[in-house]
C-alpha cells in the first residue's frame, strides 16, 4: 500500500513539524480602506452569465463607487492546458481577457484582489465531469497527490502572471446543499442530490482536501511572493458552519496532513491565512433591519477557531448581499433601497462586534444577464447587483437605490455618484 494512503487512514503518526495548537493569537490592526469589496466577473469571456458586461463598463463602475477590494472570478481549467508531464501553458485568449479585466479594475483604483477558483485543474490523464472534481485520496492517492501538487503550481503560476492578486480562495461554497463544490468524478450538478448521492465526500474527507488545496497552493504562491494569503473557500450553510470549520481544524490537528509529504503539519497558519464565510440574511430584506441575532451567529462560527487555540485568525465576508428577485417597478427599488440600509448596518455591527472581519465583499457589482438573452442565470441570482445589467432594456446599466447608499458609506453623505459616473465615462461605454 502507498504510503500516503496509510498516511490518510491513521496507520501513521509522523513527528508533527509544527508547535502544539493554542498560542496562535493574534491582535487585529486592519486598514479599513480595504474593508468594502466588491464581486465582479469579466463578460468579455464567454462565460455565459454575465454576457455584455464588458471590462470597460466595470472599470467606470468601480472607480466611481471607489472599492478598493475585489474577488475575481478566475478558472485555472480555462487558463491553463496540461501535457502528460503535468506541466502547464497559458492559453492565451482567456489569460488576454483576465488580465485586460484585472488591468482595468487596477486602473479604477482597486489594491486587493481575490483570485476566487471557480474551476480547478488536473492531470491530462483525470477523468472528471465537471470543474471542481476532486481524485478521490482514498481510492487513488497518487492522482490525488498529483492534482495537489498541480493546483500549487498553477497558483504559482497565476501569481506571476498576475502579481495584483494578494489573496487566493481555491473553491466557493464547498459546504451548499448538493455539494457543489468538491465532489468525486461522477457528480453532475443537474442530477439533484438523491442520484449524486454516492459522489459526494463525507465531511471529514472534504475537509481534510480543503485543507490540503490550501496548503499546496500556498505553499507554491509563497515561493513567488512570501506576502501572498489563502483562505478557505467561503462557506454558505449557517446550520452547519461551525460543524464545517471545527472539521477543518481537526484534520489539520490529527497529525494526517498535508496528504503527500513525509511529515505532518499541524500549524493552521501553514494552510489559510483566513477563515471565510458568507453571512447572507435575506429574511431581513422587508424590514431593513440587521438584528444582533445575526451578529450572535457571526460570533459563534468564529468562537470555533478560538476553540481551537486559533483565536486572531482573520476572517473574510467574501460575499454577503441580497436579491430583490420576484418583484419589479416600485417594490424592486424599495427592495434596493432596503437593501443599502442592510448593508450599512451590517458594517456598523462587523466594525462594533466583528472586529476579526478584515474585509467584506458585496455581492455583487451588477444583476446577471436576462433570461432572454440565453443563459441560464435563474432564480434569486439574477438581482443580487447593485447595478442593473447593462443590456437591461429599461435600465440599461444604471446604478439602483442601493448603489446610491453605498457610494455615500464609503465616499461621505455628499457623494454624488451619477457625477461620477458621468465623470468617468468613456467612449468603451457606448
Amino acid at each position: 500500500m502507498k504510503k500516503s494512503f496509510l498516511k490518510f487512514l491513521f496507520l501513521l503518526l509522523p513527528l508533527s513539524l509544527s508547535s502544539l495548537m493554542g498560542c496562535n493569537k493574534k491582535s487585529f490592526n486592519y486598514n479599513y480602506d480595504n474593508f468594502y469589496g466588491i464581486c465582479a466577473l469579466t463578460g468579455d469571456y464567454s462565460n455565459g452569465v454575465d454576457k455584455g458586461l464588458t471590462n470597460d463598463w466595470t472599470r467606470r463602475n468601480l472607480k466611481a463607487m471607489h472599492f478598493k477590494s475585489m474577488r475575481v472570478w478566475i478558472s485555472p481549467y480555462d487558463l491553463f492546458s496540461v501535457d502528460s508531464n503535468d506541466e502547464i501553458t497559458v492559453s492565451s485568449g482567456y489569460y488576454q481577457v483576465m488580465k485586460d479585466h484585472i488591468d482595468k479594475c487596477a486602473e479604477a483604483g482597486v489594491i486587493s484582489f481575490d483570485a476566487l477558483y471557480t474551476a480547478f485543474i488536473y492531470p491530462a490523464d483525470y477523468s472528471h465531469t465537471d470543474g471542481y472534481c476532486v481524485p478521490d485520496p482514498i481510492d487513488d492517492p497518487d492522482m490525488y497527490v498529483r492534482f495537489l501538487n498541480l493546483m500549487g503550481k498553477a497558483s504559482a503560476k497565476i501569481k506571476e502572471l498576475f502579481p495584483q492578486f494578494d489573496i487566493f480562495e481555491p473553491g466557493n461554497e464547498p459546504d451548499g446543499k448538493g455539494d457543489f463544490c468538491i465532489h468525486k468524478d461522477g457528480f453532475h450538478g443537474s442530477a439533484g442530490i438523491q442520484a449524486n448521492e454516492r459522489f459526494v465526500f463525507n465531511d471529514e474527507v472534504k475537509a481534510s482536501i480543503i485543507c490540503d488545496i490550501c496548503y499546496y497552493v500556498r505553499k507554491y504562491v509563497r515561493e513567488v511572493d512570501p506576502t501572498t494569503k489563502v483562505s478557505i473557500p467561503g462557506l454558505t450553510n449557517y446550520e452547519t458552519n461551525p460543524d464545517f470549520i471545527d472539521n477543518l481544524y481537526n484534520q489539520i490537528e490529527s497529525h494526517r496532513l498535508p496528504m503527500g509529504t513525509n511529515y505532518s503539519d499541524t500549524n493552521p497558519d501553514h494552510y489559510f491565512d483566513y477563515l471565510n464565510w458568507h453571512p447572507y440574511s435575506q429574511n431581513n430584506i422587508t424590514s431593513g433591519e440587521l438584528d444582533d441575532a445575526w451578529v450572535e451567529i457571526q460570533k459563534r462560527v468564529y468562537q470555533v477557531a478560538i476553540d481551537h487555540g486559533d483565536e486572531g485568525k482573520p476572517v473574510l465576508f467574501s460575499e454577503i448581499g441580497w436579491t430583490t428577485f420576484n418583484t419589479t417597478g416600485e417594490r424592486e427599488e424599495e427592495q434596493s433601497e432596503n437593501i443599502g440600509h442592510l448593508f450599512v448596518k451590517g458594517v456598523e455591527k462587523i466594525r462594533k462586534y466583528l472586529p476579526w472581519v478584515e474585509c467584506v465583499y458585496y455581492f455583487r457589482l451588477t444583476n446577471t444577464h436576462f433570461q432572454q438573452y440565453g443563459v441560464n442565470s435563474t432564480g434569486g441570482e439574477r438581482s443580487f447587483g447593485m447595478f442593473y445589467h447593462p443590456n437591461d432594456p429599461d435600465h440599461h446599466g444604471a446604478p439602483r437605490k442601493s448603489a446610491y447608499i453605498i457610494a455615500k458609506l464609503i465616499n461621505g453623505q455628499d457623494y454624488d455618484l451619477d457625477a461620477h459616473l458621468e465623470e468617468y465615462h468613456s467612449p468603451y461605454d457606448d
